[in-house]
């Protein structure tokens, strides 16, 4: 049975409580479905929840699934003894209405909102609190991870610019939200289509802060990216064995 998470000392000094939205209802190309696949002996959305459950005691954890995964989700809950989590289905087939489904399960009283694509299982509580951190300069936040390659601006198969890598960077989630500026972009365009809702953010004027990810935060698309990511899970249970017994 899962026990109650204990406040991380490093966000004591954030005002309100916070909650998570973790968005697996997207549908997968090709029948891979990136939510479900096994990593560790686990769906991969279970990592997620865990690390949202340790970083965000005071609220609560909504696991926005498809309609069709909904039974899955209530019953992976109660197995793995979820007391703190809402399986809920998205209301439609685009981003926005997953948010809004999620939204709509956590408490009234969370100030802030950590969206995550569940299929990023390599989640630490740790890069939560550094976007709980980052958003409560501007209201909203975004993982990002630096781009390390020479990227160029092509036009007719020819290359027209280099642009700046200082400049660049790959965005990903954990995103953090104030709970009104998320009700504002979700008022915002009510039949739109958009991808992300960092970038849908900055779209509209509000100023997005960015905090540093990795490589490590990496999205399971495919079967390589299931291996990929049980290494690195296996790594990490490694090091913390070693420092367990240190």
């Amino acid at each position: 049975m899962e026990t109650s998470p204990q406040p991380s000392p490093a966000a004591a000094h954030l005002t309100g409580a916070a909650g998570a939205i973790l968005l697996a209802a997207q549908s997968a190309p090709g029948g891979f479905d990136p939510y479900w696949a096994v990593v560790g002996g686990k769906p991969v959305l279970t990592w997620s929840v865990a690390a949202c459950a340790r970083a965000a005691p005071r609220g609560a954890v909504a696991l926005v699934v498809a309609s069709d995964r909904l039974d899955d989700a209530c019953a992976l809950a109660e197995a793995e003894g979820w007391r703190y989590v809402r399986p809920v289905a998205a209301h439609g087939p685009q981003l926005r209405d997953a948010i809004a489904a999620g939204l709509a399960a956590l408490p009234v009283d969370c100030h802030w909102v950590v969206l995550h694509d569940a299929a990023r299982p390599l989640l630490t509580p740790e890069l939560i609190l550094a976007g709980l951190t980052a958003a409560a300069r501007t209201g909203v936040a975004c993982a990002c991870e630096p781009v390390k390659e020479t990227v160029k601006r092509a036009r007719a198969g020819v290359v027209t610019q280099t642009l700046e890598r200082a400049h660049l960077a790959l965005l990903q989630t954990p995103q953090v939200f104030a709970r009104e500026r998320l009700l504002a972009l979700l008022a915002s365009d009510a039949g739109g289509q958009w991808a992300d809702a960092a970038a849908r953010a900055a779209a509209l004027g509000m100023p997005v802060a960015t905090f540093p990810s990795g490589h490590e935060n990496l999205r399971v698309a495919t079967a390589d990216d299931v291996a990929l990511a049980e290494d690195v899970l296996a790594r990490r249970q490694r090091e913390a064995l070693g420092g367990a017994h240190g």
